[in-house]
């Protein structure tokens, strides 16, 4: 059985803009309008069902190999990483292209949802681009996970004392 590995390339605006204009066309009106070169670069990552992308606020990204490491692994390209740590090692400004990421708190009994799902078309991680400097956020504590940790049952529906 051969497990999905993650994957990391690094692209230009004429090959992401598909993807983003699929996903939110006005985003992908105003990096048109910017019309970057080539010497900017998205980071195009994809990411195994379930595994951190953000693990206590650092990035987490997929090596060569397609294991899911720190940013600052040395298996980690030192251009890529280099462009991608300008947000204190933390997840860059980005954008969900397809299925969803989940936001949350690990604490030391339970899992606390700290979003909803961050859904495609998504932007996220400007915080501090837009506002330098000045942050109301705390220490970086939370994960992110590709996909949904959370799951949701419901006890037998004669289990009338569960259900309150």
């Amino acid at each position: 059985m051969t497990l999905f590995k993650g994957s990391l390339k690094k692209i230009g605006w004429k090959e992401a803009r598909e993807d983003v204009l699929k996903v939110n066309p006005a985003l992908a009106s105003v990096i048109d309008k910017i019309d970057p070169s080539n010497k900017h670069w998205f980071a195009k990552v994809s990411y195994p069902y379930g595994s951190l992308v953000l693990q206590k606020g650092l990035l987490m990204l997929p090596n060569k190999e397609g294991n899911i490491v720190p940013l600052d692994d040395p298996s980690i390209d030192t251009i890529i990483r280099a462009g991608l740590s300008y947000n204190l090692k933390s997840n860059p400004v980005s954008i969900v292209l397809k299925n969803s990421f989940e936001l949350f708190l690990p604490l030391k009994e339970r899992v606390t949802l700290l979003s909803d799902l961050i859904k495609p078309g998504a932007a996220f991680g400007a915080w501090r681009i837009l506002n330098p400097g000045r942050s109301e956020n705390p220490v970086f504590i939370w994960d992110i996970t590709a996909g949904a940790r959370a799951v949701f049952m419901l006890p037998k529906i004669t289990e009338v004392k569960k259900h309150m």
